[in-house]
Parts: structure tokens; C-alpha cells; sequence
């Protein structure tokens, strides 16, 4: 690929030649390569491993993206996922700009998410929906273990973003499900029902009192597999798996 030539060199011996001079040929052969597909996530800047921000302070996560490929890329999507022993914090997806081969872009979510308020480490993980023909998936995730500092702020605002979205039950699903979450504050629960690909299938804004609910949820529409579902709420995005199997 760096330099698609070759030397080939075809050369006769015989020890009773009147002329060696002509005994000896060179061709510079080319390649002609295939074009193929290979966009990787190249580093991140926000956050690093390093740098420890402060409790529910707001973080846009940065990373750079390279299209090692031979083919121009019209837009990627890239996802987030924050989380914490095991509990999704945030997860959100925006599509990049195009990217020209071999050239690189760095893209900075508009979506930020709410850095979790105690001391200790929690995962960010940044990773490209597979585009079609892509030769290397193994380049396509980046995962930071980075650290945040407890911030020690007034109940109120600690409330505005203490939210629950549990397990659905039952799970496997055959028919009727129901969610549980709860709210700090009146407002707007976001739910979402997407392909394990990030497709969404279903959605539906739900105007909620505070406290403890359930959402009840039919999945007699959906075919058998895995899926995730998410609720959102006042910009923070809890997602989770669910099954159905009929």
C-alpha cells in the first residue's frame, strides 16, 4: 500500500557468451490495489485517564477518528457509554462529519454527560457503529478508565439528577412487560425500545409525577432477540437489555 511497485529482473548465464550485455532485463511491475474500508478510533481527548473532574460537572467527550481505508467516508456513528460498576450512567450516539481517506477528524459530542458524584474510577467507552466491509473491527472501540471527585453540593441539586430505571420483569419477555424507575422531580421520561445495532424501533415521551412508577410494555409487535431499551430524563440516558422470547 505504502509503495504498490515491484522489481522483477530476468537474467541468463552461459559461460561461452560473445556479449553479456544483453544478458539481463528489468521491469518495474505495479499493483493495482483493491480499495478497502478501515475508519478506527484513533485516541480520545475528554476524558483521559489522568485528569479527574469533579462530581456532576458537565463532561462533552472528544476523540479522534482515522480513515486508514482507501475510500471516503460520508459520516460514522459514534457512541458513548458511561458507567459504573456495571450501571449505565449515560449512553448517547452522534454521526461525524465525512472523512476523507487517509485523514483524520476530531469529533466533540454536543451531548455531555453528568460526571458521577463520589471518589473513585468509573469507564467511558467510545466505539463506531460497523460500517459495511470495514477489514478491522478490532480498531473500532476506545474504553477510558478515568476518575471523578466527590462534589460536596446542596441536596437540591444532587436530587435533580438521582433518577433509577430498574431491570425489566419479567425478562425473558413473552408478551407484558413492566419497568420500574423513579424520578427526584415532576417531568418528561423519554423511552426507547433500539436493535442491538442502535436502531430505534419505538418511542414515546411520558409525562411523569415524582416518585416511584412502572411502565407496562407490550412486546406481542417485536420479533424474538435481544434488544435495548433506555428512558431519558432531564438529559440522562439509562440503558439496558431486555429479551424477548415468545
Amino acid at each position: 500500500e505504502i509503495q504498490p511497485y515491484y522489481m522483477l529482473k530476468v537474467k541468463t548465464e552461459l559461460a561461452c557468451d560473445a556479449m553479456h550485455n544483453n544478458d539481463e532485463i528489468n521491469l518495474m511491475g505495479c499493483v493495482d490495489l483493491d480499495d478497502f474500508v478501515d475508519l478506527q478510533i484513533q485516541t480520545t481527548h475528554k476524558p483521559t485517564p489522568n485528569d479527574c473532574d469533579s462530581g456532576l460537572h458537565l463532561i462533552q467527550v472528544s476523540a479522534t477518528l482515522w480513515n486508514q481505508g482507501t475510500i471516503d467516508i460520508d459520516s460514522a456513528q459514534l457512541f458513548v457509554v458511561v458507567d459504573s460498576a456495571g450501571y449505565t450512567i449515560a449512553s448517547f450516539s452522534e454521526n461525524t462529519d465525512a472523512i476523507a481517506s487517509k485523514a483524520g477528524l476530531m469529533h466533540t459530542f454536543t451531548q455531555a454527560y453528568v460526571v458521577p458524584n463520589f471518589s473513585g474510577n468509573y469507564n467511558v467507552k467510545v466505539y463506531l457503529q460497523a460500517i459495511p466491509d470495514d477489514e478491522n473491527l478490532n480498531n473500532d472501540t476506545a474504553k477510558v478508565v478515568t476518575c471523578a471527585i466527590y462534589n460536596d453540593v446542596s441536596i437540591h441539586f444532587l436530587s435533580d439528577y438521582h433518577w433509577t430505571m430498574g431491570q425489566n420483569i419479567p425478562n425473558p419477555v413473552t408478551s407484558i412487560t413492566h419497568i420500574p424507575y423513579a424520578i427526584p422531580q415532576d417531568g418528561i421520561i423519554i423511552f426507547r425500545l433500539m436493535t442491538v445495532s442502535g436502531q430505534i424501533l419505538h418511542t414515546i415521551d411520558i409525562p411523569s409525577l415524582a416518585g416511584t412508577h412502572s411502565l407496562e410494555f407490550d412486546t406481542d409487535h417485536f420479533a424474538n432477540g435481544i434488544y435495548y431499551y433506555s428512558m431519558q430524563y432531564k438529559g440522562q440516558r439509562i440503558v439496558k437489555k431486555m429479551t424477548i422470547q415468545k
